[in-house]
């Protein structure tokens, strides 16, 4: 509880400074159920919380994807029990941007950082770097960096790294579909919205169901 605490508070003040200057991109939900898929619970954490239980975790991954790899190459027509975080992978790597790497990181909790993380270790690009930038300091952020970077990783994480990008060629074997999240409203779009709204609560008030209905219909 402690330790989880201590994480909640590092992420609250990594992040308090832009959280309020941006508008996030994509609808919540979405994001939520994209961390649940890819980080599951073991006892009461994810492994991918501290370096040690990621490493046991991505190298048994590793070596699940490498044997069901024909498996892996009839996805999605084909689907087996063993690949479900396999298919959590792809699913995120799918949607991935800059900013879902930055919704996940404004999060209200830390396991959207490291989901965000580990997908930018597993797809590294440069333009993930500055929303990483803001949360520097822990080790599968620092790690995700320094993959971009094209730094090497630090000692403890040679072999973490290493099976994180071996893991990224199994799962390149998947064929390619396409996916997408649900953009949350621009405040344009937003602003129209109401607008519309209001005209139709002032319909209703003057005409009744009639008049609302056929305001709706135009």
């Amino acid at each position: 509880r402690q330790f989880f605490g201590l994480l909640t508070r590092r992420h609250a003040l990594a992040t308090s400074r832009f959280r309020s200057s941006l508008a996030p991109t994509y609808y919540y939900d979405d994001l939520a159920y994209l961390v649940k898929q890819g980080c599951p619970t073991q006892g009461r954490f994810t492994p991918l919380y501290n370096a040690r239980g990621a490493r046991r975790f991505v190298a048994s991954q590793l070596e699940l994807g490498r044997e069901c790899v024909g498996a892996l190459r009839d996805y999605p027509s084909l689907r087996i029990a063993p690949l479900q975080w396999h298919y959590a992978c792809l699913l995120s790597l799918r949607v991935l941007d800059e900013a879902l790497i930055t919704d996940l990181i404004r999060g209200p909790w830390w396991v959207e950082t490291v989901w965000a993380s580990f997908l930018a270790l597993l797809d590294p690009r440069p333009d993930f770097s500055a929303p990483l930038e803001a949360v520097s300091g822990e080790w599968l952020v620092d790690a995700a960096l320094a993959e971009i970077r094209g730094e090497p990783p630090a000692p403890e994480l040679r072999d973490f790294v290493e099976d994180t990008r071996a893991l990224r060629d199994v799962l390149a074997q998947a064929p390619h579909w396409s996916a997408s999240l649900r953009r949350m409203p621009t405040p344009e779009q937003r602003a129209q919205l109401d607008r519309e709204r209001d005209a139709v609560r002032k319909a209703y008030r003057e005409d009744g169901v009639a008049g609302a209905q056929a305001l709706l219909q135009e």
